[in-house]
């Protein structure tokens, strides 16, 4: 049987998803209650609060798009990227439910890059903050200066930030440590730019 029961009691079909069938309130709700990293943060840290922050990173009219990102998720449960990239009948999956998804919210299949970058980013400061794993060459990021004669290499010295290069593009971003919320900021000494990423 390839149906999955959501918290509202919706019936989504795996191997025929049904955009009728997706649900903000089932998103919200199965997303703030899956761990992201399989777990091994060093406090709970959820699917959820990762969405709102690769949200938070994005010009406006990208927000949903990034806010929906993982919500897949919601219905397949968080696979670690191991795996997932063991099992082509799971990303193609996937990807039916991204699309009855995005059809659902009326939101571009497939996602524009600008995403990929937010979550990359995102994902650099929960590496180091959340599962203090390093950031490196093997990670995809490379430390850069922090802006304020430090070499950032997750934190650093005095600050709670983290320096990462988007993987390929030559941009940076650093999510500063945050108490809810993390926002990119640009390398320029004592400057803050709303949070911003360029397409």
């Amino acid at each position: 049987m390839s149906i999955v029961r959501t918290h509202t009691g919706k019936n989504l079909d795996l191997a025929n998803p049904n955009s009728k069938e997706i649900c903000i309130e089932d998103i919200a709700h199965h997303l703030a209650k899956l761990d992201r990293y399989n777990g091994a943060g060093h406090y709970s840290y959820s699917v959820g609060q990762h969405s709102l922050l690769v949200a938070d990173a994005l010009p406006k009219e990208y927000k949903l798009q990034g806010l929906l990102h993982d919500a897949t998720e919601a219905y397949l449960g968080d696979v670690v990227s191991p795996l997932k990239a063991m099992l082509p009948e799971y990303r193609r999956i996937e990807g039916q439910v991204m699309r009855a998804i995005c059809n659902r919210f009326q939101i571009t299949f497939p996602r524009p890059q600008i995403i990929k970058k937010a979550d990359q980013a995102v994902m650099a400061a929960e590496m180091q903050q959340v599962v203090k794993w390093p950031v490196g060459p093997a990670s995809g990021f490379a430390a850069v200066s922090a802006g304020y004669g430090d070499q950032a290499h997750g934190m650093a010295a005095g600050q709670r930030t983290i320096s990462g290069t988007f993987s390929g593009t030559g941009e940076r971003a650093r999510p500063e440590r945050w108490v809810g919320i993390v926002r990119l900021h640009n390398d320029a000494p004592g400057r803050y730019d709303p949070p911003r990423i360029n397409t």
